[in-house]
């Protein structure tokens, strides 16, 4: 996500008040990436042609006179570079794949349900798999499946999820069942049924919908009772409202992507007309814009609106500077918090979930209609919970689950998980959540998380990300407080990226381990680590390393350092023979070493390269280039040029000396595994067992114990901690699950969670993300939609 949203800072210094929009607010999110902004007026519209008075001593000045006027430069060129790019990270979204189901397809989905409601002989209620396969399927998936189900079995699937479910949980699941139009119909239905109206449900549902879900919306009230949404929301509501939301359930948004810097100056002197005065507010234009533009452009327009009030009264005119404090005084009520939720959908959401939990009891029924609606875009939802944070200083999921039991709580940290390494953390959360009940957690369960179901580093680092926004936690922290000390620290290093325990470790500058890590990273990583080395410790890392080191072992690895080297086998045979002739010559052919060509070459081509060129120079030389180079250079110097040529057996010789003798080099162990790619730990494996005659499994078995050894066994696929129960419960703690608010309970133990050793071959998954070339399968496919 670009400037992604898990980059998104939790420790802000100053904290606005709920509803209150600074420069520093996160970005809005458009609903739909795909739509196209509309070329059509609207007679709603912010009009072409301004008022020539304001109520003000002069008119509000246009671009071209702001532009003019050279005393104000700096102003302007913040004014007329607006954020730009705000929309651009809008248009990706997140899926959650979730790793502990099967495959969808409709008839094994349906086959699933009909199983977890107890319809299928010899099988038990499974409300847990209930929860899995409506939270964490989309909704288009579910319908299908449910499709499915109401042509195989006697009842609907709604009727019987009704049935066997109850009290807020029963609630919970019928609206998972239902498809988004289905529950928001009969939502604003319910809201304008009876006595008055419920403008907080109009308001949650119509600012935060798509034109493509209001469209579904109308279709869905068309067929059940035979009004449009236009028709049903201006029978129910009345005022100044009336028309906000009314233009809303028209379905007419704008969701272009691309901030228009000339458009956002138009909108914000048109609000400025339409407000600015000495008494009364424009209603129509304000209609206009807000209910017109997408979120996102309206958040600039906001951030604008404060530059230019600032050159306004600079020019002796009164203008209110902040648009919240002016929102507050010319606006009120219903429509009021319509236009901020249009401003700021994240926010808006973050204090809907805030209000559901806070004080005694829960407000169910908001807490539902605003996940249900927040899970439909995944982005959305994700940005919300960092507002949530921001605004709050509190984790959303953290309060979601303080308010909510058993598997009523289960629903919701599945719901509220936006991507599949956020769905890891849950199931992460629900093993460790023993020891902070002080009974102890699964420790089978965690492990197979971090080593199994986290296919590549990616996804491991999106757990621990996931974890510390959703329970506002580290994950380190409750890692080491629930696992031995070994085991923790393998996983913590497994779930921290790449590129923070690199640096950590150049900081020691101890040779044998700069060694394997300026030798086994590829370009773009060494890129990487040289910025997060220069983050956490605020140098350069060139200028580190040439204080620290010296001679020619300095020279290869900041030629190495320079992230030049070349991906995969690049050369072909005859050129492989010339740089073997070039090595010759700078080195056995003559008297003393050409330092320079070994350097070059070394630091330029990949292993597959020297690969090539060490099979040439045998062919030229009757020897190979690793013997060459024993006889050329010494010390370090000679183990770094070595290991350039054959990486793999340079970590083969590191993992046997953190094994071997008295005693085990665990930390040394821990870093030379993690991180490696499945690949290449199957490359290190066969040759450890080639090069020493005894697996490196059984090595490892020799020298650790307890579920430390089952980690290090399951990270190089020796074992699988995998359920060999694929319909067991995975049930959390000794909290009752039984029913839907926490009624009943089942032992949770680790039975069900044995080591495999007849595991098939695993499939490798490259944990890279830069686009070079491998043969390795790729990342899981994003689900139909």
């Amino acid at each position: 996500m670009a400037a992604s949203a898990d980059d998104s800072d939790h420790n802000m210094s100053h904290t606005p008040e709920p509803g209150s929009y600074s420069d520093n607010d996160a970005t809005g999110a458009s609903s739909d990436p795909d739509g196209e902004r509309s070329d059509s007026s609207d007679d709603d519209g912010p009009s072409s042609e301004r008022a020539s008075r304001t109520g003000h001593n002069t008119a509000a000045p246009s671009l071209a006179d702001l532009e003019a006027d050279d005393s104000d430069a700096a102003l302007l060129a913040a004014i007329r570079m607006p954020e730009i790019n705000d929309g651009e990270e809008l248009r990706s979204g997140f899926y959650t794949v979730n790793p502990f189901l099967p495959e969808y397809s409709p008839e094994g989905d349906a086959q699933l349900m009909a199983q977890a409601l107890g319809l299928v002989k010899g099988k038990k209620k499974n409300e847990l798999l209930l929860v899995d396969l409506l939270t964490t399927r989309e909704p288009d998936q579910v319908q299908a499946a449910r499709a499915v189900f109401n042509a195989s079995n006697k009842h609907p699937l709604a009727k019987m999820v009704k049935k066997k479910t109850r009290s807020s949980f029963k609630r919970l699941m019928c609206g998972l069942v239902l498809s988004p139009a289905e529950y928001d119909a009969q939502q604003i239905m319910s809201s304008v049924s009876g006595v008055g109206t419920k403008e907080s449900v109009l308001i949650d549902i119509l600012t935060t919908r798509s034109n493509a879900q209001i469209e579904a919306i109308n279709q869905e009230l068309l067929r059940t009772v035979s009004k449009d949404l236009v028709r049903v929301i201006k029978g129910a509501t009345g005022g100044k409202f009336k028309k906000i939301v009314a233009k809303l359930a028209e379905g007419n948004r704008e969701e272009f992507h691309d901030l228009n810097p000339d458009l956002v100056h138009s909108d914000a002197l048109a609000i400025f007309d339409a407000i600015e005065k000495k008494s009364g507010c424009d209603e129509k234009a304000l209609v206009g814009i807000f209910a017109v533009r997408p979120a996102h452009h309206l958040k600039a327009v906001v951030r604008h609106y404060r530059k230019v009030t600032q050159l306004v009264h600079r020019r002796g005119q009164s203008a209110t500077h902040h648009f919240d404090m002016l929102l507050e005084k010319k606006t009120s009520g219903d429509f009021r918090r319509t236009i901020k939720a249009l401003i700021a959908p994240e926010e808006y959401l973050a204090e809907c979930v805030r209000n559901a939990v806070k004080g005694l009891g829960t407000d169910d029924s908001l807490l539902r209609r605003t996940m249900l609606g927040a899970r439909l875009t995944p982005l959305r939802l994700h940005l919300a919970k960092h507002a949530y944070f921001r605004l709050f200083k509190r984790a959303l999921v953290k309060d979601i689950e303080d308010d909510t039991r058993g598997n009523y709580r289960r629903a919701y940290r599945r719901i509220a998980a936006t991507h599949t390494g956020n769905m890891l953390a849950v199931k992460l959360r629900e093993a460790m959540h023993h020891s902070f009940r002080g009974i102890g957690a699964s420790k089978a369960k965690i492990t197979h998380v971090l080593t199994e179901a986290a296919v590549n580093a990616r996804e491991r680092a999106d757990v621990a990300d996931a974890y510390v926004l959703d329970y506002g936690r580290k994950l380190s922290k409750s890692l080491k407080s629930s696992l031995s000390k070994h085991h923790a620290r393998f996983l913590i290093t497994l779930s921290t990226r790449r590129a923070a325990v690199d640096a950590e470790t150049v900081k020691k500058c101890k040779k044998a381990q700069l060694i394997d890590i300026f030798t086994t990273r590829r370009s773009v990583e060494l890129k990487r680590l040289a910025e997060e080395f220069e983050r956490m410790y605020t140098k350069p890392l060139e200028e580190f390393l040439t204080k620290k080191l010296s001679g020619k072992f300095r020279k290869v690895i900041l030629n190495l350092l320079d992230a030049k080297r070349t991906v995969g086998l690049t050369i072909s045979e005859a050129k492989a023979d010339e740089l073997a002739q070039q090595l010759y010559g700078a080195g056995e052919k003559k008297w003393g070493t050409n330092t320079d060509v070994f350097v070059n070459i070394m630091a330029r081509h990949s292993p597959q390269d020297l690969t090539a060129v060490d099979l040439a120079y045998e062919r030229l030389r009757q020897k190979r280039l690793t013997v060459a180079i024993k006889k050329e250079f010494s010390g370090d110097t000679r183990k770094l040029l070595m290991a350039c040529v054959d990486p793999i057996n340079y970590t083969c010789d590191r993992l046997m000396a953190s094994m071997k003798g008295l005693g085990t080099d665990d930390r040394e162990l821990v870093r030379l595994l993690a991180h490696r790619p499945k690949a290449e730990i199957e490359a290190i494996k066969a040759a450890f067992e080639v090069k020493f005659k005894k697996s490196l499994a059984r090595w490892i078995k020799g020298d650790t114990s307890g579920y430390y050894r089952k980690a290090l066994l399951s990270y190089i696929a020796d074992i699988s901690l995998a359920p060999v129960d694929k319909d067991a419960d995975d049930d959390e703690d000794n909290e009752a699950t039984g029913s839907g608010d926490g009624l009943g309970g089942e032992d949770d133990g680790d039975d069900d969670w044995e080591g495999n050793p007849d595991r098939p071959p695993p499939t490798f998954h490259d944990d890279y993300d830069d686009g070079a070339s491998s043969s390795a399968t790729p990342m899981r496919p994003p689900p139909a939609f």
